[in-house]
């Protein structure tokens, strides 16, 4: 069989026009990959530094809010202290006056069934010390309480004394 020489010289040609066109694929490939290896990099470079920036930024804006927060907590803190010593002289102020004045309550109405009771002895005839002849307080509770017309009946508020 006759081999074609024509034939052969083609198909080596085509051949090598093949791996010529392989190699130059093959060194945009690669090119392409360190170019964007490259840009990756510079990526994530940038990323890194952004993501630092915000974490100082953030750190930043944490602190001085803290410390707004907690200027804020010592104001409030002393204002509420204030206010409860406030309150405190005040209720101690009322509790002095209103046992002050229970005090005189308590007092003028000693004083007033000491009165009563002087005169109340007086009436029934006894020495106002409860062992007169009249026979003291005993026969005040003892004598029915009569009404101006004579009734014991619903008339607590007048003794048989004469008042």
């Amino acid at each position: 069989m006759p081999t074609d020489h024509t034939q052969d010289s083609f198909n080596k040609q085509e051949l090598e026009d093949f791996r010529a066109m392989q190699e130059e694929m093959l060194s945009l490939s690669q090119e392409y990959s360190r170019t964007r290896r490259s840009v990756w990099a510079d990526e994530t470079r940038s990323l890194a530094e952004s993501w630092a920036a915000f974490s100082r930024d953030w750190q930043g804006g944490l602190e001085t809010m803290t410390a707004r927060a907690g200027d804020s907590f010592a104001q409030v803190a002393a204002q509420g202290q204030e206010a409860g010593n406030l309150l405190s002289q005040s209720w101690g102020k009322s509790l002095t006056d209103l046992s002050g004045g229970v005090e005189e309550w308590g007092e003028q109405f000693l004083q007033t069934l000491g009165k009563v009771a002087s005169a109340w002895m007086g009436a029934m005839g006894g020495s106002g010390s409860g062992g007169g002849s009249g026979g003291g307080w005993s026969t005040l509770l003892a004598r029915p309480w009569t009404s101006a017309a004579g009734s014991t009946r619903g008339a607590w508020w007048k003794p048989t004394m004469g008042w």
